[in-house]
């Protein structure tokens, strides 16, 4: 009880310490611009009438302070805020002053001695509340040492400000910024606090080695994810723990050290991560047969690795690569002996071959995933990409006789292109002759937000949280 009343008494306490200051700030002024006024000229000073319309400037400038903070509300004191009342009630009280001294008192203050007090009364107030400030800020500053981590931030502006200001305020605060880096050139040397900045991104090592940093706080909310990479790499090569604020839209009021927080793959995409549904997609598996092309490659290869812990009828792993082959079998199994039919050496550009593995296998679900995907070669070699990219994915959505009747195929298109037209026989007829009568498709192929899906008999395909799908009918 008697230290909830301490603190309610505090502010009181601090509010009229002030008051008693900008009294005598009044006098102390006055004061001051007589006695210099004295020195350059050998007048005489009505000290009692000089005394009494400093005793009246004090009141008024009491009275006009409490008015400005009962209409503004109360401010952190030496906040720029507070200030900028200080000055509003100080304004209102020198016109006060002047015209008293002039019209009551017959002008005991000279006019170079009123001249010189107005701005020496305004000087002596912000002083005290600056040096408040600063006194209280250093008394509560943390010090290195004792489990605290030495923070290099990168970012001067207002997000890294807020950050800096925040760890520095709060003596329990596990972080002490202790230097600051920014690639705009128009804030360097800077300093927030004390804190200087020291150099750009490309400085972070040398930086980080001569600080002794143990942690890189990213203070940019709106940083790109390429700079949230690029900073990422930095950091692990100095082997500082790396952090970061909440982006722009995370935002909530003024930012604190509880805002910190590790580097997450969304920060580095660029969007929020995707969450997959893997109850669906474990029912939609369960008792298939299912086979993946380009099994030897990157992203097959992890497919493989990921139906593998699925509870399939059977995994046909199918590519025209042994060794691709050999990779997966080895990261699945733990020894890759190749002696199962489950693997499959097969060109997906040879239709015929792939017909036979599906009237060995029968699968009923198709992963797609064979492609030919660097660029720069294809830019070379066009055809190429054409046979196995466009040509192979046809073969693959065709609708053999010898497979399942409830076949579907499923294809990653990030790669490469998907045929708007995938024809089960190619077209025969003579040039100039019209063209077939259209029947019902045979197929249809639906472009979802991460794969390609072909079902039979015109079916509309269906994935849970994607929208509306684009739908390619084959004739």
């Amino acid at each position: 009880m008697v230290h909830q009343r301490s603190l309610r008494a505090a502010p009181r306490f601090r509010q009229a310490l002030l008051a008693i200051v900008d009294s005598l700030a009044w006098v102390v002024a006055l004061a001051m611009a007589a006695s210099t006024r004295l020195s350059i000229a050998k007048t005489t000073v009505n000290w009692e009438a000089l005394l009494a319309l400093a005793g009246l400037g004090a009141v008024f400038q009491i009275i006009f302070g409490s008015w400005v903070r009962e209409l503004l509300g109360r401010f952190r004191i030496g906040s720029v805020d507070e200030a900028l009342g200080v000055v509003k009630a100080w304004a209102v009280t020198s016109l006060f002053v002047a015209a008293l001294n002039y019209s009551v008192f017959g002008r005991p203050a000279p006019t170079l001695a009123l001249i010189l007090s107005l701005p020496l009364a305004l000087s002596v107030m912000l002083g005290v509340r600056l040096g408040w400030r600063v006194t209280r800020d250093s008394s509560r500053r943390p010090r290195l040492g004792a489990g605290r981590k030495r923070v290099l931030v990168f970012g001067a502006g207002e997000g890294g400000e807020q950050i800096i200001r925040s760890m520095l305020r709060d003596p329990d605060s596990e972080y002490v910024p202790i230097a600051i880096l920014d690639d705009d050139g128009l804030k360097a040397r800077r300093q927030i606090m004390g804190v200087r900045v020291q150099g750009t991104s490309r400085d972070l090592l040398e930086v980080a080695q001569v600080t002794e940093a143990e942690v890189l706080l990213i203070a940019v909310p709106s940083a790109s994810s390429e700079l949230m990479s690029d900073l990422d790499d930095l950091g692990q090569q100095a082997g500082l723990k790396v952090l970061v604020l909440p982006n722009t839209t995370e935002m909530v009021g003024m930012l604190s050290t509880h805002d910190m927080r590790a580097l997450t793959e969304a920060d580095l995409l660029g969007r929020a991560e995707v969450e997959v549904d893997m109850e669906s997609i474990c029912s939609y598996l369960t008792g298939k047969r299912v086979l993946v092309t380009g099994a030897g490659g990157s992203i097959g290869s992890e497919l493989c690795r990921q139906l593998a812990g699925l509870d399939c009828a059977a995994l046909v792993m199918l590519d025209r690569d042994e060794s691709g082959l050999h990779a997966t079998q080895l990261a699945i199994e733990g020894k890759a002996l190749l002696d199962t039919r489950s693997l499959v050496v097969a060109d997906i550009r040879d239709r015929d071959r792939v017909f036979e593995v599906f009237e060995e296998h029968r699968p009923e679900v198709v992963f797609h995933t064979a492609a030919l995907k660097h660029l720069t070669l294809l830019e070379q070699y066009p055809e190429e990409g054409r046979k196995t990219n466009i040509e192979g994915l046809a073969i693959c959505s065709m609708r053999p006789r010898c497979s399942s009747p409830n076949a579907s195929s499923t294809s990653a298109p990030t790669r490469r292109p998907t045929p708007q037209v995938c024809s089960a026989e190619p077209s025969s007829r003579p040039r100039g002759s019209p063209p077939p009568r259209r029947r019902r498709p045979a197929a249809t192929s639906c472009r979802f937000a991460s794969a390609t899906c072909w079902v039979p008999g015109g079916r509309s395909c269906r994935s849970s949280g994607t929208r509306s799908p684009r739908v390619a009918r084959s004739p």
